[in-house]
C-alpha cells in the first residue's frame, strides 16, 4: 500500500486518474461530511463534537497524520474497493448455490421442448458475476488544517505544550463565533486529503497489466455520477436521443476514456429512461394527466380547450390501480425498475377484458380533448374545409390520436387533437361535439376523409349537410390495391382499362344534370368487364357508385375551390409528431401531451407566423413584374397569377366577346372551343379554376385586354378572402390575453365531465338521415356500421391473450353468425338468394378464359440433356398468339427452375444417406 497527501479536491481527482488508470475502483463507504464543502463541514463539525488534534496515529486501515505544528480537524473518510472485488450480495449466491433449479424434465416432463416452457423457464446465466474476490482498496481521509493558529515544531515540550493550549482556546474562540454568525471566510482552512491507494502486487484474482485488462477494467467500469447527471440534464430539457447524448459526451469528456465517461449506446438508453421515469409526476399515467392538466390551467394564458375524462377501468382492473397509488403514496417515490401504467384497452397487457372495455358507457371511456387559443382562431378563420385522420402507435397504448387540420392562406396547420379509446363512431361523435359547441364560430361546409366508415359517419351526426370528399390519394391507392389483388383475377389489360374507366367518372367536370358523369358511367357499364366480371360490379356497386357525391368531382359545388383533394396533411403532420417529437421506445399518454403541448403546438404556431411575415413586403420588397393588386398575397397565390399573366398573352382581342353583365367568352388558345368567364360571381368553365378556385388566364386576359376589367372588378368577398390575403399583424395577438369560447373544462370526475349530451352511435334515427336518403341507401348505412363494428373485433383479436375469453368470444359469435345465417334471404327451397345475381366463381372463370388452347412440343426450351438421354418433350397447354409465346417461354423456365432444385435435394438427400436416389426419380 502506498501513501500520499494531496490538498484540494482537484488535485485528489487528478492524482487519483493518474496513480489509478488500469484498475477501476468502486464507492464502498462515503461519510455525509466527506461530500460536503468546506463551510458546511464546518457547520456541521460546530453542530455536533469538534474534536481539535496535532497528529494522529494510525488507526486500522486510516492513515496517520505526523505532527507539524498545526491543528486540523478530521472530516469524513471514504472507502474505495476494486471493481473486481468481494461478492457482497452473499444472499442470493448462498440461496442459488444451495437449491440448483429444477431441469426441464423435472419441470416441464415429457414435453420440455414446448413454447410454453421455453416461455416459463428460469433464466440461464452461463457469466454470473464480475466480482473475482480481489482485496485492493483505497482509504482517502480529509483534514481541515487551520494554520493561523500553528506552533513552532522545534519548541521545548513546556513551551509547545502551553501555547498549543492557548492556540486550541483562541481557535475554539474563533470557530464559535464563526458559527452564530454562519459565517467561516474569516477563517482560513487549509484541505487536504489523504490517500492510501494499492500497488499492482495488491490485486488479486484478475490482470491488472495488459491490453486485455485494462479493456476489461473499461468495460466493468460503471457510468460516472457526473456523466449521469449530465444525461439527467439533458432529458429535462427534452433531448432524449441517445445517439445525441453520446456526441456531447464525446465533447463534454473529449480526455477521457473508458465506460464511465464514455458509456455505451444501451447505458445511455437506460439512463435516458430512468431520468423519464423520475420526471414522471404520478406512477399512474391518468394521475400524472390530471397533475400535468392542473399546471397548464395555472399558466398566465392557459390552453382555450382542454378536457380530460380519465377511463374508468372494469372491476378486474380496479386492485391494480389500487395498489398502484399505494405505491405511490406509500414512500412518496416509485420503483424506478417496475413501471406500471394503466392498461386503457387491455393491449398493454394483463387480463383486460375487451368485451367489457367495448360495453363501457360513455361516460367511463377515456378522452382528452385539446385546443389552444391561436388554434380557434384559425378554426374559425378557414375551418370551412376540415380534415380529420387518426394515428396509432404514438403512446404505449392501444390508443387513436386525432388531428384536425385546415388550410390557412400559408400552408396546413393543426387546430384541434383529441385522443379516444378506440375508432369508434361514438367517440368520434363525442370529441367533434365538444369541439363544436367550444368553437361556436366553426361552421365547416366540407370535410374531407379517408375510407373511414367511422369518421364519416361520426361526421353526418354532428354536422348534418356537411359534404364529405374522399382523399383522392387514398381513393386511388384503393382501387389499385382492389385491381392488382391475384385473388381477383383481372389481366394487366384488364385492370389499367378499369382505372381508366373509374378516373374518367373521378375527374368528371360539373355540367347540368351532371351529363359528363352519366356519360363516363354508361361507358363503365356498356363495357366488357363490368359484363364478364361480377366481382366487379359488386364492388362498385357497393363501395363506389352509391356516394358518388364523395369522390367525383362532377359533384363539386360552385364554392369548393380550394385546391384541396387529399389529406395527405394531415397524415403528414401526424409523421412529423411521431418521427421528430416523440422519443423512441414505449411513451405515455401524459409525456405524449406533454410534448404536443409544450413543443409540437408552438413550433406549428411559429411556423405560420413566421411564413406570414416572410411572404410580406415588410421583411422583403417584391420585384418589378409583381402588380401591386398582388401585394401581400401568398407566395403561391402570387406565382400563381403570375404564371396565368404570362399565358394570357396567347390570348388576343378578338378572341374575347362581351356577353353583358360582367359575362364574356374567351376562345381557347389551344382548341377551337370557348370558356365563359363571369366576374360578378367569379367563375370560369375551364378545368383550370375548376381545380383551385385561383383567377386563370381567361380571367387575367380579360383584365388585360378589356378596359372595363380590372382587379377590382372582381367581388371584394372574393379578393379579401382570408386565404388570398397575408396576416402578419397576428404577431401582436397571439399568444394574446383575448378570451376564448371556452376555458378550464377539466373534468373533475366520470360522471360530469362532459359538456354536452351523450351521443353514441347506436342514436342513428331516421330524423337524422337527409330527406332524400332512400330505403336502400339506409340498408348500405347499417351494412358499414355493421362491417365497422366487425372490423374492431377482428383488429382487437391480434391483441386479446386470455384463452377463456377468447373461447367465450368464440361461442358468441358463433351463435351470432347462426342467427346471421337465419335471416339471409332464401327462396322457395330454402337455398339462399344473393343481393346481386352473379355467376359463381368456377363459372367466370370458365366464361373468361373460354379461348382455343393449343398443345405444342417444344425441345427448344428445355434444358440441355445429358449425354446418352433423349430429350424429354412436354405438353404444355396455353394460349395462341404473342401471349400464347410468352407464356409458354415462362412456364418451360419454371419447369427447367423446379427440375434443377428438385436435383439438388435429391443429391443433398443422398449425400447424407437418408434416402436412396433411383433413375427413374431423376
Amino acid at each position: 500500500m502506498g501513501e500520499v497527501t494531496v490538498e484540494g479536491r482537484e488535485e485528489l481527482d487528478r492524482f487519483l486518474k493518474h496513480k489509478l488508470p488500469r484498475a477501476s475502483f468502486v464507492i464502498r463507504h462515503t461519510d455525509k461530511s466527506f461530500r460536503c464543502s468546506v463551510h458546511d463541514a464546518l457547520v456541521e463539525a460546530m453542530e455536533g463534537t469538534c474534536s481539535l488534534v496535532w497528529q494522529r496515529t494510525k488507526n486500522g486501515c486510516h492513515g496517520q497524520v505526523p505532527y507539524d505544528g498545526t491543528p486540523f480537524m478530521t472530516s469524513g473518510r471514504q472507502i474505495l474497493t476494486c471493481q473486481f472485488g468481494e461478492e457482497r450480495n452473499h444472499s442470493s449466491s448462498s440461496s442459488s448455490s444451495s437449491s440448483p433449479p429444477p431441469t426441464e424434465q423435472q419441470q416441464f416432463g415429457d414435453h420440455a421442448y414446448s413454447v410454453a416452457s421455453k416461455m416459463n423457464r428460469p433464466r440461464v446465466k452461463v457469466q454470473g458475476t464480475r466480482k473475482m474476490g480481489c482485496k485492493a482498496t483505497c482509504n482517502i481521509m480529509r483534514i481541515l488544517r487551520f494554520p493561523d493558529f500553528c506552533v513552532s515544531p522545534t519548541s521545548s515540550d513546556y513551551v509547545a505544550k502551553k501555547e498549543k493550549k492557548e492556540r486550541l482556546v483562541d481557535l475554539r474562540l474563533k470557530l464559535n463565533k464563526s458559527a452564530a454568525e454562519k459565517n467561516f471566510e474569516a477563517l482560513h482552512v487549509v484541505e487536504r486529503f489523504i490517500v492510501q491507494y494499492p500497488e499492482s502486487a495488491d490485486h488479486n484474482g484478475h490482470q491488472v497489466t495488459g491490453e486485455l485488462a485494462r479493456l476489461s477494467s473499461e468495460l466493468s467500469q460503471r457510468v460516472d455520477r457526473t456523466v449521469i447527471a449530465e444525461i439527467y440534464d439533458l432529458v429535462s430539457k427534452g433531448v432524449r436521443d441517445a445517439r445525441t447524448i453520446q456526441k456531447f459526451l464525446r465533447q463534454r469528456f473529449p480526455d477521457e476514456t473508458g465506460r464511465a465517461f464514455q458509456p455505451r449506446i444501451t447505458d445511455i438508453r437506460a439512463h435516458v429512461t430512468l431520468a423519464g421515469r423520475k420526471q414522471r409526476k404520478s406512477v399512474v399515467d391518468q394521475t400524472a394527466l390530471e397533475l400535468q392538466i392542473a399546471e397548464w390551467n395555472e399558466q398566465p394564458v392557459p390552453p382555450g380547450l382542454l378536457l380530460f375524462r380519465p377511463y374508468v377501468p372494469p372491476k378486474s382492473e380496479a386492485k391494480v390501480l389500487e395498489t398502484l397509488e399505494t405505491l405511490e403514496t406509500g414512500d412518496g417515490e416509485a420503483d424506478d425498475d417496475k413501471p406500471a401504467f394503466t392498461h386503457f384497452n387491455g393491449s398493454g397487457g394483463g387480463d383486460t377484458d375487451d368485451a367489457i372495455v367495448d360495453d363501457l358507457p360513455a361516460s367511463s371511456r377515456l378522452l382528452v380533448v385539446h385546443q389552444e387559443k391561436w388554434q380557434q382562431e384559425l378554426m374559425a378563420d378557414y375551418g370551412d374545409l376540415s380534415m380529420i385522420d387518426a394515428t396509432y402507435r404514438t403512446t404505449a397504448y392501444d390508443l387513436a390520436l386525432f388531428f384536425l387540420v385546415v388550410k390557412t392562406n400559408v400552408g396546413y396547420s393543426v387546430v384541434a387533437e383529441f385522443v379516444t379509446q378506440s375508432e369508434r363512431v361514438g367517440d368520434i361523435v363525442e370529441a367533434l361535439s365538444i369541439l363544436k359547441d367550444a368553437n361556436p364560430n366553426w361552421q365547416p361546409k366540407f370535410f374531407m376523409t379517408d375510407y373511414s366508415e367511422a369518421e364519416m359517419l361520426a361526421i353526418e351526426q354532428v354536422f348534418p349537410g356537411v359534404r364529405i370528399h374522399l382523399c383522392d390519394f387514398h381513393r386511388e391507392q384503393a382501387w389499385l390495391r382492389w385491381v392488382k389483388d391475384p385473388k381477383h383475377r383481372l389481366a394487366e389489360e384488364e385492370g389499367r382499362m378499369l382505372l381508366d374507366l373509374l378516373r374518367s367518372l373521378a375527374y368528371a367536370l360539373p355540367s347540368p344534370g351532371d351529363e359528363e358523369y352519366h356519360e363516363a358511367l354508361k361507358r363503365l357499364t356498356g363495357h366488357a368487364i363490368w359484363t364478364n366480371h361480377p366481382m366487379v360490379r359488386n364492388w362498385l356497386q357497393a363501395k363506389w357508385l352509391s356516394i358518388p357525391q364523395r369522390w367525383s368531382r362532377a359533384w363539386t359545388e360552385q364554392d369548393y375551390r380550394l385546391n384541396v383533394y387529399t389529406n395527405n396533411a394531415v397524415e403528414a403532420q401526424n409523421k412529423v409528431l411521431k418521427y421528430t417529437y416523440l422519443p423512441s421506445g414505449k411513451r405515455t399518454l401524459c409525456e405524449v401531451m406533454a410534448i404536443i403541448v409544450n413543443e409540437y403546438l408552438p413550433e406549428q404556431m411559429d411556423k405560420h407566423l413566421t411564413r406570414n411575415v416572410m411572404q410580406s413586403s415588410s421583411y422583403r420588397l417584391y420585384t418589378e413584374d409583381v402588380p401591386r393588386y398582388l401585394y401581400e398575397r401568398p407566395t403561391e397565390f402570387i406565382k400563381h397569377c403570375r404564371e396565368r399573366l404570362l399565358r394570357a398573352k396567347d390570348v388576343c382581342v378578338a378572341d374575347i366577346v362581351a356577353l353583358g353583365d360582367g359575362q364574356y367568352t374567351v376562345k381557347s388558345s389551344s382548341g377551337g372551343h370557348k370558356h365563359t368567364v363571369c366576374f360578378s360571381v367569379p367563375s370560369c368553365t375551364c378545368r383550370d379554376w375548376d381545380r383551385c378556385g385561383f383567377p386563370c388566364k381567361h380571367i387575367f386576359a380579360c383584365i388585360v385586354l378589356v378596359p372595363e376589367c380590372t382587379w377590382e372588378s372582381l367581388p371584394s368577398a372574393y379578393r379579401d378572402q382570408k386565404r388570398l390575403v397575408l396576416h402578419a399583424e397576428r404577431t401582436v395577438l397571439w399568444p394574446g390575453d383575448k378570451a376564448a369560447p371556452s376555458t378550464d373544462l377539466v373534468a373533475d370526475s366520470p360522471g360530469t365531465s362532459t359538456p354536452v349530451a351523450e351521443n353514441t352511435a347506436d342514436q342513428l334515427s331516421l330524423s337524422n338521415i337527409p330527406e332524400r336518403q332512400t330505403r336502400h341507401q339506409l340498408l348500405k348505412q347499417k351494412q358499414r356500421q355493421l362491417r365497422s363494428a366487425l372490423k374492431e373485433i377482428e383488429q382487437s383479436s391480434y391483441m386479446l391473450e386470455d384463452v377463456d375469453y377468447i373461447s367465450t368470444l368464440n361461442d358468441a359469435l358463433g351463435q351470432l353468425a347462426d342467427e346471421c345465417r337465419q335471416h339471409l334471404p332464401v327462396d322457395a327451397s330454402g337455398l339462399v338468394v344473393p343481393a346481386v345475381s352473379a355467376f359463381t366463381l368456377s363459372e367466370r372463370f370458365k366464361m373468361q378464359r373460354k379461348r382455343r388452347h393449343v398443345v405444342v412440343e417444344d425441345s427448344s426450351l428445355q434444358p440441355p440433356p445429358k449425354k446418352g438421354r433423349k430429350p424429354i418433350l412436354k405438353k404444355i397447354r396455353c394460349r395462341v398468339g404473342v401471349q400464347g409465346e410468352r407464356q409458354t417461354q415462362a412456364m418451360a423456365r419454371q419447369c427447367a427452375r423446379l427440375k434443377d432444385c428438385c436435383k439438388k435435394v435429391f443429391r443433398y438427400m443422398a449425400w447424407q444417406g437418408r434416402c436412396q436416389v433411383v433413375d427413374s426419380a431423376r
